[in-house]
Order: structure tokens, then sequence, then C-alpha cells
């Protein structure tokens, strides 16, 4: 059940010394999930993006290659906080629920952008009901994350051209795929990567690959379902990326 946004939307007020207060700018329900949007600002003259961020959460709520209803029962919290050193474009804490989102960044964002970040950042918490993600390296919980949000959108594949480009003998790495491993160049590596296995064999759409990762860690699961280790996969990542991503071809775009 859904309830109107504009029914739902409340304008944050101020304390008696004129201080910011922290306030609800949202709140609905998808399914039997509850979400609730907090922020710090006041929102009463960004109605579009509430309504954008709504629009992403509930496309993403059932990400690709896991079960449905992962967050069924869930209370969700989405705080719109003031910018952190430590959050590039957004960050998920799947033990409270919570997924936090640069204010002042996410109010200028076309709604490409908050479609991909949130639905990112909502794979992060369904991800962890099927795998202990402190256990799963870097790459592997960024890379299904950002494969889930978008798989492998136009700008990302525009990125890994322009670099293969600049650096064709230095092929990525899943452990350093560019000079910062926290950066939007090794995102879009990262879910190259995913890319790369879903096309090999499907096996992370069809949820194979998650349940054999959650069942036997990231090593032991890979190997369980595509018979390679994952030095292997790499390697063959690799030159499939030196192959199809070493020009731009003419007429490419990302309108």
């Amino acid at each position: 059940m859904r309830m109107p946004l504009l029914a739902i939307l409340a304008l944050m007020t101020t304390g008696g010394r004129g201080e910011a207060q922290i306030s609800v700018a949202a709140a609905w329900s998808t399914g039997t999930t509850r979400v609730r949007v907090i922020a710090h600002r006041n929102l009463d003259r960004d109605v579009a993006k509430v309504r954008q961020l709504m629009a992403a959460f509930e496309s993403g709520i059932n990400p690709p290659g896991l079960p449905r209803g992962l967050l069924d029962g869930v209370r969700v919290t989405i705080s719109l906080a003031e910018e952190f050193d430590d959050i590039v474009e957004g960050s998920a804490h799947p033990a409270s629920a919570l997924i936090i989102l640069p204010i002042t960044s996410i109010t200028k964002w076309q709604q490409r952008q908050v479609m991909r970040v949130v639905r990112h950042e909502v794979a992060h918490l369904a991800m962890a009901r099927v795998v202990e993600i402190t256990s799963v390296p870097y790459w592997f919980r960024e890379g299904y994350a950002e494969w889930a949000a978008v798989g492998l959108s136009c700008e990302a594949e525009l990125q890994i051209r322009l670099d293969r480009l600049a650096r064709p003998h230095d092929p990525p790495t899943l452990a350093r795929p560019a000079e910062r491993v926290q950066s939007r160049l090794s995102y879009a590596y990262f879910a190259a990567f995913f890319s790369h296995l879903d096309r090999v064999g499907g096996a992370v759409k069809d949820g194979s690959l998650l349940r054999a990762v959650g069942g036997r860690g990231v090593e032991r699961g890979v190997a369980a379902v595509f018979q390679k280790s994952i030095e292997t996969l790499e390697a063959e990542w690799q030159s499939d990326l030196a192959l199809r991503f070493r020009d731009i071809p003419d007429g490419f775009s990302c309108q």
C-alpha cells in the first residue's frame, strides 16, 4: 500500500533558537516494507526529489539474483544528511536498515543518478540478508550492488573504454581496478565483472551465485558455480575487456 505523497510530506521545523531539526520528510509502505525519509533540511521545495526517491526504492526493492521479499516486514530509513567525508554517493547500514544519502548532492542529481544510487544501496540491504557482508571482499559487495542497480550503464562503459585507451597495457584487477578503489571508475569495473559473469553463464541473475556464496563463501561459492577459480575468471574478464572495450566506436553516445 502506498499513500499519496502530498498526504505524507511533512515540512522541517525549527527550534525556538532557530536550530534546524531533523524531521520525517516522507513515509510510505511498499508491500510490507515500511520506508521513511528523514531530512536535515527543509524539503518543501523538493517534493519532486522525494518522489524520485520513492520511485527508485520501489523499483529496486527486489534486486536481481536474490530471492524476492527479503525486505518484507523491514522498516527502512533513508537519511538525507549533510555531506560526510567517508561517503562517496551514499552508504548502507544493513544492521539498522539505514541508507544515508548526501542531501546537498542528491538535490542536484538527475533522476537517472538518483535511481542508480538508491537501487545500489537497497541491494546492499537485501544482499546482507543472504550473505555475511563482512566476509566478502570489497569488489564483490560493491560489484553486485552496482550491477544490481543498473547493470553496466552506458556511462560506466564509457569510463572503461576511456581508461582502456589510456592504459591498454595495464589491465585492471579486482583488488585494484583503478588508482582509487573507492571511485566511479572502480565501481564501473566491478559492475563490468559481474556483467561478464552473468553473460557467460547467467549465474548472477538466476540467483545461483548469491546462493552459493551465501552458503560457502566467495571463493568456494564461485568455484562451485563456474567450475573455475576467481583468478581464472578474472583473467578471462581482463581478456574480454581488452577485446570489447579497446576503443570508442563512432557514434557512441550516452544520451
